[in-house]
């Protein structure tokens, strides 16, 4: 038992690590998953730190619960709001998750974020678009 746990702490540290894969990984995928940086994706980025602020949300309400307990008309009060936070909270976490996936989908983009965008600037003064991207 406490060795699967480790083995998800590990696999779990190698996702938001770049130049680490996780463990048992086959060695013809080790080189391409060691360079992929999950943090760079913004449907990772969002899903983990939900799941953070989640979990953080669960433990201090269960505490606030136990502190509450000597009145009960507060804690059933309390357990309502609890939950439909939770279920605006995890809502509003699917809706923009679904959404940025069919905007994927339907450009054939990445929703990844990328630093080598480059900015350069025509000379002449239209007024149309002055500027160009260039990805790389």
């Amino acid at each position: 038992m406490i060795g699967q746990l480790l083995n998800v702490a590990k696999n779990a540290a190698a996702f938001l690590q770049t130049g680490k894969c996780p463990p048992n990984t086959p060695y013809e995928h080790q080189r391409e998953l060691g360079k992929k940086n999950h943090l760079s994706s913004k449907k990772f980025f969002l899903a983990s730190s939900g799941f953070i602020i989640l979990g953080l949300f669960y433990v201090s309400s269960v505490a606030l619960l136990f502190l509450m307990q000597e009145h009960e008309a507060m804690t059933n009060a309390y357990t309502i709001i609890f939950s439909k936070t939770i279920e605006v909270f995890a809502t509003v976490m699917a809706v923009y998750l679904g959404g940025q996936s069919l905007v994927d989908l339907k450009y054939n983009s990445s929703s990844s974020v990328n630093s080598d965008t480059k900015v350069v600037i025509k000379p002449d003064n239209k007024k149309e678009d002055d500027y160009t991207l260039e990805v790389k």
